[in-house]
């Protein structure tokens, strides 16, 4: 057996071993990829043993090495459509490869070299044609840079069966384990170096060693014409070498640096000024605090600088969902186009979103095809982004914080970004921040401010509508209380004449021998007085809201007042049982106040006790001198407190007790009596009595804690009055 095949054949079948493992290990995204790469890698290792038991003399039946080689053409044609067209053999494709590898057993063995190396050479072409086909369809350049190194390999496969046909068996074996190599290396490693760069490279390399090496001969060639034209100063050979060290210690700095320049310009690596792009896109993008003007300016500088086809800007926002989770939304900038990109919202969770936020490394479209981190990307995603079209996305950071994000379109040249492009990406997005997050805040700042203007103009129209209706419910108060005034005098003048007849047939002698027509005009009489009550609080209530009551301020002594208003309660106390008591009156001093305006206040004020305070209860009257610093009016005051042992009343109810008309209970159950238990009226009594004593320039309020039925809590009633009226 030949030692050299057995080598070669040993790293063949150790190339295979490595990339099932490396395969299994670390493989492609796609699963249908990461299959046939195994199993052409088992083609390979099962080829390289079969050559090796042939070298070593083992018979066999078929040509087994002849077989595995179409078996391992066939695989290779596999592998090559599933990952350079993302569609692989179809059931008849495998039915005609089974066929192709059998084909070797069924020919005469004068015809197998022959058949088999057109059959090999048939499917390597294929294999390259699938390459190129697609290399053509490639919108993007590092899908096509995959397909032109997947066609370097496809000939390099071409190359191996030839020779293998040819009887050059390690060469095609060696070659075989190469291609097997570059097809694990680009089927796997997303980041593919890029050939034509390469080449450029490598041409500038070549041109600048050529154009040094003649440089440096040239300059042996000067020393050697002035040793011949000048013997006497023919110099040592070691003073030679000593002058071309020199010589070549002080020119090859500058001379590679000019032939490096040079070389650049015959073949440019990039069409940019690094310092200057970032120093333009700088200062023009700094003052800009428009969303939209910012997206059109620095897409448009990126634009200029690296000819790109098109641009996006999207800004990222993170908010909560109802489950709890967080998802990032991708709100897109009307830039260089006239509708802004589509919106994304991805969760927390998504590879995608874990990238942008931990790593400011620019992203290709083709590692989001390719790499196995992006296994898990959802198919509503790869929908948005292959609507959109954009090769590059580069997030942009504030604060370690992930705000915005640049997608960036195919570059017009049709050349893949190169990690110098990315590098100025990444710089330029670190630029855009400052201004990003500016152009945020004055959004937040407007769209706050269009938020509140639309509040002040919603409350201004609402201002108006309530101005409106207060004006439209003045009108209607003041209507009520003209017709309550117009009304109630009205009224007075034939209940006058209603009362004074019956009292005349009350004291007439004939009458008065009749018990059942005195008992009719007492009823008469009783009830014209009940009416006289209530147009005269209907009057003074009028008067109070058109604050035409006229006073007649006098000095005069609470306790008699108060003791004569409580002396024409007495038939009611008597009839409810109740207990009227009155304590500190007799040590108070003078007060100046109206009279007939104190009689109301007191006598609504004992009415509503009476009628709230269950029989057999208690109403008592206190009053005290305040000094000006204790007293709510801040001068010297007169406090009156009537409470009582009633039902009380409910704490949110304590201010709505003194508006005109307030009832108490539901008015459907309303039931009429003076100094009845929870008997009704017009409910004007605490509003005239608010009334009087504001006009008294005193003050007035209601305590208690609560309304209860059964417990009767009772109420409070403080009353307030100034010693001395103020001077008109």
């Amino acid at each position: 057996m030949d030692s050299f095949i057995l080598t070669v054949t040993l790293l063949e079948f150790a190339a295979a071993l490595a990339a099932i493992i490396l395969t299994l290990r670390r493989g492609p995204s796609q699963a249908a990829t990461r299959r046939a790469l195994v199993f052409y890698a088992l083609g390979v290792a099962l080829w390289g043993v079969f050559t090796l038991l042939e070298s070593g003399g083992t018979p066999f039946l078929f040509p087994m090495g002849y077989m595995a080689l179409i078996l391992v053409m066939v695989l290779y044609l596999h592998l090559t459509r599933v990952t350079v067209l993302e569609k692989g053999l179809v059931w008849w494709g495998w039915l005609i490869g089974a066929a192709l590898v059998a084909v070797p057993a069924a020919l005469p063995p004068v015809l197998v070299q022959h058949v088999c190396g057109g059959m090999a050479l048939f499917l390597a072409g294929a294999a390259l044609g699938s390459a190129l086909s697609a290399r053509k369809r490639a919108q993007q350049p590092l899908h096509r840079n995959r397909a032109e190194l997947w066609s370097i390999s496809a000939l390099l496969m071409a190359l191996s069966a030839a020779l293998f046909i040819l009887q050059y068996t390690a060469a095609a074996h060696l070659i075989q384990a190469t291609v097997l190599l570059l097809a694990l290396y680009a089927a796997i490693q997303y980041r593919l170096p890029d050939l034509r760069r390469l080449l450029r490279h490598g041409t500038r390399y070549l041109l600048v060693t050529v154009l040094s090496t003649l440089l440096f001969l040239a300059l042996f060639l000067v020393l050697h014409v002035l040793n011949d034209a000048y013997p006497a100063l023919r110099l040592h050979p070691w003073q030679t070498y000593s002058l071309l060290a020199a010589g070549i210690a002080v020119a090859i700095k500058p001379a590679l640096d000019g032939l490096t320049r040079w070389s650049e310009r015959i073949l440019p690596t990039t069409g940019y000024d690094m310092t200057h792009t970032v120093r333009e896109y700088s200062l023009s993008i700094s003052n800009i605090l428009e969303l939209d003007t910012l997206a059109t300016v620095a897409i448009g500088l990126i634009n200029e600088a690296l000819e790109v086809q098109s641009g996006m800007l999207f800004l990222t926002e993170s908010k909560p969902t109802k489950e709890g989770k967080t998802v990032y939304e991708l709100r897109g900038v009307r830039g260089m186009g006239q509708t802004a990109p589509l919106p994304l919202e991805l969760p927390s969770d998504d590879p995608l979103v874990k990238r942008l936020k931990e790593d400011s490394t620019p992203l290709t479209q083709y590692e989001i095809d390719f790499s196995p981190e992006f296994r898990d990307v959802g198919e509503k995603t790869r929908q948005w982004l292959a609507k959109h079209g954009q090769e590059v996305y580069v997030p942009i950071y504030t604060k370690e914080e992930w705000i915005g994000l640049l997608a960036l379109g195919p570059r017009l040249s049709g050349a893949p970004y190169q990690e110098e492009d990315l590098n100025l990406l990444r710089t330029l997005a670190d630029q855009t921040a400052v201004a990003l997050s500016n152009a945020r805040l004055v959004e937040g700042l407007t769209r706050l401010n269009n938020d509140f203007r639309r509040a002040y103009n919603a409350m201004q129209k609402a201002n108006l509508q309530l101005e409106q209706a207060n004006r439209q419910l003045e009108r209607l108060d003041r209507t009520k209380s003209d017709f309550i005034s117009v009304t109630s005098h009205e009224l007075r003048t034939p209940l006058t004449l209603i009362s004074g007849y019956a009292q005349l047939l009350l004291e007439d002698a004939q009458q008065q021998e009749n018990e059942f027509h005195q008992q009719l005009l007492k009823g008469m009489l009783d009830g014209t007085d009940r009416m006289h009550t209530i147009i005269s609080s209907m009057l003074d209530m009028a008067s109070i809201d058109a604050r035409s009551i006229k006073l007649r301020i006098e000095p005069l002594m609470l306790a008699p007042l108060i003791g004569m208003v409580a002396k024409s309660f007495g038939k009611a106390l008597e009839e409810r049982n109740l207990t009227l008591e009155t304590k500190n009156l007799q040590g108070l001093p003078t007060i100046e106040a109206d009279p007939e305006a104190l009689e109301k206040i007191f006598t609504h004020l004992l009415n509503n006790a009476i009628k709230y305070t269950p029989d057999g209860g208690k109403i008592s009257v206190a009053a005290r001198l305040l000094s000006a610093e204790k007293s709510p009016l801040q001068t010297e005051s007169v406090e009156v407190v009537v409470q009582d042992t009633g039902i009380g009343i409910d704490p949110k109810h304590l201010d709505l007790i003194f508006t005109k008309f307030y009832q108490t209970g539901e008015v459907s159950l309303h039931s009429s009596g003076k100094t009845k238990f929870k008997g009704g009226g017009p409910g004007l009594g605490l509003a005239i009595v608010r009334g009087l004593v504001q006009t008294l320039n005193g003050k007035v309020w209601a305590y208690s804690e609560g309304y209860d039925e059964e417990k009767c809590p009772g109420s409070r009633f403080h009353i307030v009055l100034p010693r001395r009226q103020p001077q008109q």
